[in-house]
């Protein structure tokens, strides 16, 4: 029960067929990110009756930013009372290029929600095209092997870290080819970062 649950969540569906690709959440890749802003008490956003509302990332991201002639904007998607998506630990961080929605993000509860993630991400995107195991060790010097997974589509780009270095939480990012382009051209490489002592 609780998997047919997970799958619903992330499969958005119309009349009983499978949705696009690009739809997650209700929200469309590609397309004008235009769902409504949510309300502030004091400097907190107030969750939506229903539905989502956004809120700035943070307040550099008010105003957004610009990546050579391309507005760059980050803002928080925040479900109504009820409604949080059950694999989203947290709120689902949208980036937008001149106003299209082109990558979502969001956190997931770990280890622990390991096996619903890659089955509602299978079950929208079919097998993934990479899976790999890795190791992360903790203060303690404790070793522990986790999952990654890619799903390299032609219109979309979907990584799954069931979780992450210093966290308790893992994180699904899922981008169109444009957004992928701009998270590609943030990431930093550890060989970019120099040799440390």
């Amino acid at each position: 029960m609780i998997r047919i649950a997970m799958f619903g969540l992330l499969l958005v569906t119309s009349s009983g067929m499978a949705a696009d690709l690009t739809t997650v959440f209700g929200l469309q890749l590609g397309s004008n990110f235009d769902i409504p802003e949510c309300s502030k008490q004091g400097i907190t956003y107030q969750k939506p009756l229903a539905g989502s509302c956004q809120g700035a990332f943070s307040t550099s991201d008010s105003e957004g930013s610009y990546d050579g002639a391309v507005r760059v904007e980050r803002a928080v998607v925040i479900f109504a009372e009820g409604e949080q998506p059950a694999i989203v630990v947290g709120n689902l961080l949208a980036t937008t290029l001149d106003g299209n929605l082109v990558s979502i993000e969001f956190p997931t509860a770990g280890p622990v929600a390991a096996p619903f993630v890659m089955d509602a991400l299978r079950e929208k995107l079919g097998r993934e095209s990479k899976a790999e195991k890795y190791q992360l060790t903790n203060r303690l010097g404790i070793s522990t092997e986790h999952l990654s997974a890619q799903w390299n589509l032609n219109s979309v780009h979907v990584s799954y870290m069931e979780l992450l270095p210093g966290a308790r939480v893992g994180r699904v990012e899922i981008d169109n080819p444009s957004g992928l382009v701009h998270r590609r051209s943030k990431e930093v490489h550890p060989k970019d970062q120099g040799t440390k002592l």
